[in-house]
């Protein structure tokens, strides 16, 4: 994007360079909604789903455009059977992935960790609306924004999930990750016993 200056030398207080501040929330997002993506689309018999992304910045409206869809599954046959889903809706899939731990891939380990929290859709959409923009969501029959929620007109339906992030780059560098991030679950004690 203009105007950042990948030579800029760091802030001594943070290590950050403007170039580092405005990629930093962009590339989040990427890469979350990237990951996503490849992993719950080929679920539910669909092992051969794709995923395209575009990213463009518009200097004329100060606007940073970041699109990831896929073919695959859908938020409904990814949640289908969770406790979050409701109703067995595409809105309401689309809704409950947006709750913090909902829809991930959980790669336990020692004490319940995990490699993937659950809270990469979440903070995506809080980084769209930290940087004064919003998160387009489609799935199935299903459309989301933080505007409105409505079902998409004369029974279309998209087969898999297009998310779609809009926001003002100038308002990127005040975005601050670990301000949106979810709390830590809390983790139980682990007791531990030499013999």
């Amino acid at each position: 994007m203009p105007v950042a200056n990948p030579n800029e030398q760091p802030d001594e207080m943070t290590g950050y360079t403007e170039a580092d501040r405005l990629a930093e929330p962009i590339q989040y997002a990427f890469n979350e909604l990237l990951e996503n993506a490849l992993t719950h689309a080929r679920r539910a018999g669909y092992g051969d789903a794709c995923v395209w992304v575009a990213c463009q910045y518009y200097p004329s409206s100060d606007l940073v455009r970041l699109g990831v869809v896929d073919n695959g599954c859908g938020f409904l046959a990814t949640l289908r059977g969770h406790p979050a889903l409701h109703q067995e809706t595409h809105l309401a899939a689309i809704l409950a992935a947006l709750q913090p731990r909902v829809s991930c891939n959980r790669d336990l380990g020692l004490r319940a960790d995990s490699v993937n929290q659950g809270v990469g859709l979440t903070t995506t959409q809080r980084i769209a609306a930290s940087a004064g923009g919003r998160l387009y969501i489609v799935s199935g029959d299903a459309i989301h924004s933080a505007a409105a929620y409505r079902h998409l007109a004369g029974g279309a339906c998209w087969q898999g999930v297009a998310i779609a992030l809009v926001c003002k780059r100038q308002r990127l560098p005040e975005v601050h990750l670990r301000d949106l991030l979810p709390p830590l679950e809390p983790q139980p004690r682990v007791k531990l016993r030499f013999q």
